[in-house]
């Protein structure tokens, strides 16, 4: 079950817009001070994973992608400065060598990461209507933010090796994808918890996904734990550490679970491989570790962001639809309104006739005639009561579960309904009995769908002919068919929006709508249903 919550272009934490401009710098130093000491602890914890000038995973990334994320790209700026200051004050970086080369190189990262995620969520939506859902511009950026990163320090890389006099083109592209690597790790495993827990804390629900029925959640746990006794089978046959098959059930996991399920599955393998690198000297192979590592990482994580914003993007169609099915039901009882009054006149007529006999009759001499009146009175009031009932049930706007529907009643309550319509035209309806047979559905929906084909059936037919309506089942399916005479004339108004939001509907019931000829003067609409009891498979 999903929520259909789309894809807001700033859903940042908001500064307090009601402080004063002093209070609002007040906040902001205390947050880019704040960001700057866990920036320094991160940054020390990457040290553990440090293979020349960069690190094989740095956190630190993910904490910048999360804060530009939350408060807004505006903020990457001010967030390369604090990130400047941090190197200087710790004595990372003294600037002492190529100081305007080191300043870019130090502050190019945060303003790339801004400038992606400004283009993403800017961009969302534009091209692919699934990007205007949340999970997936989040994912995008996530993985092209490192990447571009990564191009983006070339242009500085290369002087500030030339000037140095260490400049070896294997050396730098080696360095170029250890940041790379580094900061991708980063990013997709600390971003996520971190936006996860702001939204949390802000009151706002972070995963539209709802929670995996068990047997999902046991489906991917036999998966993961399959490819795990498969890497270890491997590992045992000496053929070494082989990722392949946690990126397959890592994906897996993804798809079926979305975001946090992918999350997880990713972090437990990094609680797995990275322990297993620190004994390894191989660069080469410490490098197509990480590599393998950040493959299943990014893949994992678009998958499950996939998966939602997939179940998101039905989940709004469906709601979009069911608008159209009011719209069109709206736009049906506005056509039938006339004919509907027309139809309630009639009662009230006698009501009213009846009514007045009974005042002017002598209670005691004319005691059946009363009766009779009185009898008269209670049957059209009835009938009025029973159409006024179909007609707001027809016109209601609440979707009803779906329940056994009998065909033959259901195609009754049709006539019932359109008669009224079908009378100032000089058509008359005929429903033939047929077999009892049930299909399972939602009663005002398929109503409404029939009811299309009625309608348009009777506006296309001449004067004085008839409109039947028959059902027979074959082969544990049922075919409801609606006949009627070829207009002489193409009617007035056309009837192709009726047409559309029936066969929405009865494809939406697992169902078909087909047109066919009988003989040389009937057209036949029929729609073929599952009954009851039948698979659906």
């Amino acid at each position: 079950m999903m929520r259909a919550v789309q894809y807001r272009r700033s859903p940042r934490l908001p500064f307090n817009v009601t402080a004063t401009p002093v209070g609002r710098s007040v906040r902001l130093v205390a947050i880019l001070l704040a960001y700057a000491a866990v920036f320094t602890a991160l940054r020390s914890l990457s040290n553990l994973w440090a293979m020349g000038q960069f690190s094989l995973w740095f956190p630190a990334a993910g904490l910048r992608f999360a804060f530009l994320w939350l408060f807004g790209a505006k903020l990457a700026p001010a967030a390369a400065v604090a990130e400047l200051l941090v190197q200087l004050f710790t004595g990372q970086n003294d600037l002492e060598t190529s100081p305007v080369l080191s300043i870019l190189g130090i502050m190019g990262p945060c303003l790339v990461y801004g400038a992606v995620i400004h283009l993403v969520r800017s961009g969302a939506g534009r091209r692919s209507p699934i990007l205007r859902f949340a999970p997936l511009p989040f994912a995008l950026a996530a993985i092209i933010g490192p990447i571009a990163a990564c191009a983006a320090a070339l242009p500085w890389a290369v002087p500030r090796a030339l000037e140095s006099g260490t400049f070896e083109l294997s050396s730098l592209l080696k360095s170029l994808l250890v940041f790379s690597l580094g900061d991708m790790l980063g990013v997709l495993f600390v971003a996520p918890p971190l936006v996860w827990l702001a939204g949390r804390l802000s009151g706002k629900r972070a995963m539209p996904m709802a929670p995996p029925r068990y047997d999902v959640i046991a489906e991917v746990t036999a998966i993961t734990v399959a490819s795990w006794l498969l890497v270890w089978a491997i590992l045992t046959a000496g053929l070494g550490l082989l990722l392949g098959p946690i990126l397959l059930s890592t994906c897996w996991t993804g798809l079926r679970t979305g975001r946090a399920g992918a999350w997880f599955s990713i972090l437990l393998a990094a609680a797995l491989v990275l322990p297993a690198t620190e004994d390894i000297d191989s660069e080469a192979v410490l490098l197509r570790l990480h590599m393998l590592l950040a493959c299943i990482a990014s893949i994992g994580y678009l998958a499950g962001s996939f998966a939602e914003a997939e179940a998101l993007s039905s989940a709004e169609i469906a709601r979009r639809d069911r608008m159209l099915y009011q719209a069109d039901r709206l736009r049906t009882l506005r056509a039938m309104s006339v004919a509907v009054i027309h139809e309630i006149s009639q009662p009230l007529s006698t009501i009213a006739i009846e009514a007045k006999n009974l005042a002017t009759q002598d209670p005691i001499a004319e005691g059946a005639d009363m009766q009779r009146s009185a009898g008269l009175i209670a049957r059209k009031a009835q009938d009025l009561s029973q159409l006024v009932r179909r007609l707001r049930g027809f016109g209601s706007r609440e979707a009803d579960e779906p329940s056994p529907i009998c065909v033959g009643f259901f195609c009754n309550e049709i006539l019932s309904i359109a008669q009224p319509e079908a009378k100032p035209k000089q058509v008359s309806i005929i429903c033939h009995e047929g077999p009892e047979v049930a299909v399972l559905g939602q009663d005002i929906e398929l109503r409404q769908a029939l009811l299309n084909l009625v309608r348009n059936a009777i506006a296309a037919a001449p004067a004085g002919s008839t409109v039947d309506i028959s059902h027979e089942v074959t082969g544990g399916r049922v075919q409801i068919h609606v006949d009627n005479d070829p207009p002489q004339q193409p009617p007035e108004g056309g009837m192709g929006i009726g047409l559309i939001v029936a066969r929405s509907i009865v494809q939406a019931h697992g169902g078909t709508i087909e047109r066919t000829k009988i003989g040389e003067d009937r057209v036949r609409y029929t729609t073929d249903l599952p009954t009851v009891g039948d698979d659906d498979e």
